[in-house]
């Protein structure tokens, strides 16, 4: 991603490094890998250099904008990147800063209530959806990427930072006055 490619696709990234576009675009689209393991070395790597005793924890989502309807979780929902209603997916992200820097930490995609029902169940098999998956707002979805996150006391936080979708909810602002005890 930090190469000199004006476009930021696998395709593009497998060209400039001279490897095969077929492979590199299944081992990042299908192979199966745990994303977990990441995610953990990534939480030590910003622990290890961003980590303050005053550390904000940053919740807020963004909305990608799709044009088709195969992608996972695209509805017709509020995006904030076109400010208005519009078919989209929508991600809810835990980002983290300090006086030393900021770091985006995690990240989960929200499932519109739509997709539980039974219109989409062919969607959800074709896209990978998990049959146990359990529908989740927004504010449910940033209290459990932040559980996920100081639970293991790796990322010392003194403020937390989200809008008023956030604020708004009783479900979020007990969640977090839970994990302040």
């Amino acid at each position: 991603m930090l190469g000199d490619a004006t476009r930021k696709n696998i395709e593009q990234i497998a060209l400039e490094l001279d490897e095969k576009v077929r492979s590199l675009q299944h081992f990042i689209g299908q192979s199966p890998w745990r994303a977990e393991p990441v995610i953990e070395i990534h939480h030590r790597l910003v622990a290890e250099t961003l980590a303050e005793a005053d550390g904000v924890a940053l919740i807020d989502e963004s909305g990608m904008v799709k044009q088709d309807d195969a992608s996972v979780g695209v509805a017709a929902q509020y995006c904030g990147s076109v400010g208005k209603v519009a078919k989209c997916q929508v991600g809810v992200y835990l980002g983290y800063a300090s006086r030393k820097g900021y770091s985006l930490i995690e990240g989960q995609l929200f499932m519109p209530e739509t997709w539980s029902d039974e219109e989409h169940a062919v969607k959800r098999a074709a896209c990978g959806v998990p049959a146990d998956l359990k529908s989740q707002t927004k504010p449910e979805i940033g209290l459990e990427l932040l559980r996920r996150t100081i639970q293991p006391g790796s990322l010392p936080l003194q403020w937390m930072a989200a809008d008023e979708l956030y604020g708004d909810s009783p479900v979020f602002r007990d969640g977090v006055a839970e994990l302040n005890k």
